[in-house]
């Protein structure tokens, strides 16, 4: 297995005035998204466990970068979060209205979904 390449400290983690892409992400990406975050936390689960197994007092890491880091990604979790569910309200909003509107017409509700069941 190759080793791990050494990052500098500013490589791959944008700087507080950088803009950020916009990039679209469907389940399936943010599941992979999650999945890295949960490796990353295995990760140093082990490390404790090690520790406390090894009756280590502590030891010495370079932590405040990575630190930084986890806060700007936690705002960034925090506001993606919540602009997901102002597109949900919208698109919910979208939806009843369109079952508004059919049922108006003399439509059956949910009229296209049980013709997509057959």
């Amino acid at each position: 297995m190759d080793a791990p390449r050494q990052l500098r400290d500013d490589e791959n983690c944008p700087s507080e005035g950088d803009s950020m892409t916009l990039e679209p992400y469907d389940a399936a990406k943010l599941d992979a998204m999650a999945m890295r975050f949960l490796d990353l936390a295995s990760t140093f689960r082990r490390m404790a466990q090690d520790v406390r197994q090894e009756y280590v007092d502590t030891i010495d890491l370079h932590v405040t970068r990575p630190l930084q880091y986890l806060d700007r990604l936690d705002r960034w979790a925090s506001d993606s979060e919540a602009k997901l569910q102002i597109e949900l309200i919208g698109w919910r909003a979208e939806r009843r209205t369109e079952n508004v509107l059919d049922s108006s017409r003399g439509a059956p509700k949910n009229a296209r979904n049980r013709s997509q069941k057959k």
